[in-house]
């Protein structure tokens, strides 16, 4: 726990980051972005970006290997009136076409298209039934976790710093997100075939 507000001596941690607060679960070793989704733009949201490339720790491996981040996730939450996180993936379950691209969709439990899967080059979360867990049924919060990035990869959510400035920090790295009313909407976009 203390090794949240003092850093660690991990290879490519940066010590003094240049943002270690901003509110909502940020600290010396996690930023995020976030994104507010709404039902009313379409049931089915398609997230897509760049994966920062995270060392593999399958087995148990006493030593990871090096990469742009320790650790990257992907969730959908409640918001902060619940702060419920209803569902993620991370790194390593999240497929990759060869230049690095990802497809996230996020739909409710009833909702999820047939090619949001592995065999297809997509990820599928859940859209929390409860919206923002108060007042909105139809909200979802889209949020991006990195973890220690290396102190050589620029687009890191640290790398932000104010407000407005996520596309210029991130590049690739800040998704975009596209609606669609139905399942079979997204699924007219076909089985993209199979991702790494």
């Amino acid at each position: 726990m203390l090794q949240q507000w003092t850093g660690d001596d991990a290879p490519g941690a940066e010590p003094t980051p240049a943002r270690t607060g901003g509110g909502y679960f940020p600290n010396i070793h996690n930023n995020y972005v976030r994104a507010v989704l709404h039902r009313t733009f379409g049931k089915v949201a398609v997230v897509r970006g760049k994966l920062p490339i995270a060392p593999k720790t399958p087995n148990h491996r006493p030593t990871m290997e090096s990469g742009e981040v320790r650790y990257a996730s992907f969730c959908t939450n409640e918001s902060v009136k619940t702060t419920r996180v209803m569902d993620c993936v991370f790194d390593e379950e999240v497929p990759t076409a060869q230049d690095g691209f990802y497809t996230i969709v996020a739909s409710r439990i009833e909702d999820p298209p047939n090619n949001a899967k592995r065999a297809c080059g997509a990820a599928w979360i859940e859209w929390s039934p409860n919206g923002d867990g108060f007042e909105d049924p139809d909200f979802g919060w889209f949020q991006i976790r990195n973890m220690i990035p290396d102190v050589d990869f620029n687009n890191a959510v640290q790398n932000t710093q104010v407000p407005g400035d996520e596309l210029d920090a991130m590049g690739d790295y800040l998704p975009n997100v596209e609606y669609y009313d139905t399942a079979e909407d997204n699924e007219a976009l076909k089985c993209n075939g199979g991702a790494r």
